[in-house]
């Protein structure tokens, strides 16, 4: 198992995840996007955990650990893929609490501040993913396409994600801090 913290400001936001998330052209950046981003560096704690895990089959079914599905979607990404990798990133619950904050004084600023924390979200998730480097097909998270949303709170016990990272989920199944992700990593076949 591989359990990391990483510091915010060495994480390099991608400016087209960040225009996409703003709806704006990317380099349109203003002082916003600067205070907004050191706002984000003081309150963010990122971290991650990543198990690596074998796959079995069962007909239509995927059991990952105690994890079962028949999701078409994953089967796809998988592939003939025998292990995966089980991943939980998160930027903290002080980001959301940041958020929450600065929308009662200048929502703007608070909608940039929270693209910003989606955007930083990402790049953990991509650094994280770089840890596992037989990784095919890149990561599929539940709630995408077919894959059940209850299959994130599988990954999080798997992972210890509750221990280590502070991640829980609500009775809906999404997760608490709300810039977190749950993701399950196919790795090529041996």
């Amino acid at each position: 198992m591989i359990y990391k913290t990483v510091d915010p400001s060495s994480l390099r936001l991608d400016p087209r995840e960040l225009s996409a998330r703003m709806s704006i052209p990317v380099g349109a950046e203003g002082e916003y996007f600067a205070s907004g981003y050191e706002a984000l560096c003081s309150a963010a704690s990122p971290g991650y955990v990543i198990r690596r895990i074998r796959i079995e089959r069962d007909g239509d079914a995927i059991r990952i650990g105690r994890i079962k599905t028949e999701s078409r979607a994953l089967g796809k990404v998988i592939g003939e893929a025998s292990e995966c990798c089980l991943m939980v990133a998160t930027l903290g619950v002080q980001v959301d609490r940041l958020i929450l904050k600065r929308a009662e004084i200048s929502p703007a600023e608070a909608f940039i501040i929270d693209a910003l924390a989606d955007a930083m979200a990402e790049a953990l998730c991509d650094l994280a993913e770089s840890e596992v480097s037989e990784a095919v097909g890149g990561r599929f998270s539940p709630g995408y396409a077919d894959l059940e949303l209850g299959v994130g709170a599988e990954i999080v016990a798997l992972t210890e994600a509750d221990k280590r990272l502070g991640i829980r989920l609500t009775e809906s199944g999404l997760m608490v801090p709300k810039k977190s992700v749950s993701a399950i990593i196919p790795i090529k076949k041996r």
